[in-house]
């Protein structure tokens, strides 16, 4: 700055103190701004929104996507440019390829591990070696966390059949999908359900028409979240807020259920034992004609449709202890209910069909590991780690080989 520039800048500064005061603090905040974005950047450092408002499910994955998530374990997460957690799918389907497809939740989408360590990947890796199946084998992940079947079904309908899949598999969650099949027991305005009118089901899409839809899709939320999605430094700020929540949240449960094993948020012990209340057994006569609504249409294209179940945290902890008084608790004759009622189910229904629960909690309690949590939380609580989608993931491959080695 030469003598006259600076001469000016002291009288400015003499005659407005405020308004030079004011922009020498704008221009502080903007230096330090600048700074912290250099420094998220170099450090790979974000907290970007994974889904966005879907006209179809509610909300979905938001294509290209690509950061880490540290708030159970460290997973590296890349959304592919159809919306999916998984490497880009060439369409239509090459010759040589035989492509499964899995519809799931969280524990399919699988925020909490790396790409390669999610089941469906386990799965795609093992099967290579079936001789029941010719050709490449690729498993595309359709996971998506917080859906239902419901969810499920529809992205089946709308978003899987370019795919051309030669066998869909439903990685089913009875820990929380049948509650999320339930309007009156989830009560989320921000989904699709359906609900029973004389034995049959109707869609409702009336999430459509709220409030949260219509601000998420007009244009000031497109032009505020496009913002937000490159600005480093709130995604922060704003993870730092929701970091503080679940810690509350956490601490809030902890002291209320000091006694209790841990369990994964969201899991109501009434899906655990046979349905007295009204509500719950609407909630599973949805979710078994939702199967049937689904098995129907992946038969139509003459292709094999399979159910398997994931697990929760006290079925498979490797403390017998923990299990027996999680039962204990909460009064159940069972851990495995929803497992055998789901089991029968689909052997009256023709499904082929795979438990996961009972296998997992014999391999946690023979070799005393866990298959739900992460060190930097709490082992046994949450989502499957890395050695829980490799077991899983092991015992699906063997399953489906051996049912289409009996097919073949």
């Amino acid at each position: 700055m030469d003598t006259q520039t600076s001469f000016r800048v002291e009288v400015f500064s003499r005659k407005h103190p405020l308004l030079a005061n004011l922009l020498l603090l704008s221009c502080s905040l903007i230096f330090i701004f600048i700074l912290a974005e250099i420094f998220l950047r170099l450090g790979d450092i974000s907290y970007p929104y994974f889904t966005r408002v879907d006209p179809v499910t509610g909300f979905s994955l938001r294509p290209g996507i690509a950061a880490w998530d540290r708030g159970e374990g460290d997973g590296y997460v890349r959304i592919n440019s159809r919306g999916l957690r998984d490497r880009e799918h060439i369409l239509p389907k090459p010759a040589d390829l035989y492509r499964i497809v899995v519809l799931g939740d969280s524990y399919t989408e699988a925020r909490q591990v790396q790409g390669e360590e999610v089941f469906p990947r386990v799965v795609e890796r093992d099967l290579g070696s079936c001789m029941a199946i010719p050709k490449r084998v690729e498993v595309v992940n359709f996971g998506v966390s917080g859906f239902g079947t419901t969810q499920q079904l529809l992205q089946l309908r709308d978003r899987v059949w370019p795919y051309d899949p030669d066998l869909v598999l439903l990685a089913l969650t009875p820990s929380n999908d049948v509650l999320n099949n339930s309007w009156k027991l989830e009560k989320n305005d921000q989904k699709p359900y359906f609900h029973l009118q004389s034995g049959s089901l109707v869609l409702d899409n009336s999430f459509r028409e709220t409030s949260f839809f219509r601000r998420q899709t007009a244009l000031p939320s497109k032009i505020i979240l496009s913002v937000f999605h490159r600005v480093r430094s709130a995604q922060v700020l704003n993870e730092l807020r929701r970091q503080y929540r679940r810690r509350e949240a956490i601490r809030n449960n902890q002291e209320e259920n000091r006694q209790r094993p841990p369990v994964e948020a969201g899991i109501n012990p009434d899906v655990y034992a046979h349905p007295t209340h009204e509500d719950w057994k609407e909630a599973w006569q949805v979710t078994e004609q939702l199967l049937v609504m689904m098995r129907d249409e992946v038969r139509a294209r003459e292709i094999p449709f399979v159910i398997i179940t994931t697990t929760s945290p006290s079925q498979v902890h490797p403390d017998v202890q923990v299990q027996e008084q999680w039962m204990l608790d909460d009064k159940l004759s069972t851990p495995f209910y929803p497992e055998e009622r789901l089991a029968a189910f689909a052997r009256d229904q023709h499904i082929p069909f795979m438990s996961l629960a009972q296998p997992l909690s014999a391999v946690a309690q023979k070799k005393q590991v866990y298959l739900h949590g992460f060190p930097k939380g709490a082992l046994g609580y949450g989502h499957w780690n890395a050695d829980g989608h490799r077991e899983a993931g092991v015992r699906i491959a063997d399953f489906l080989c051996g049912l289409l080695t009996k097919d073949s």
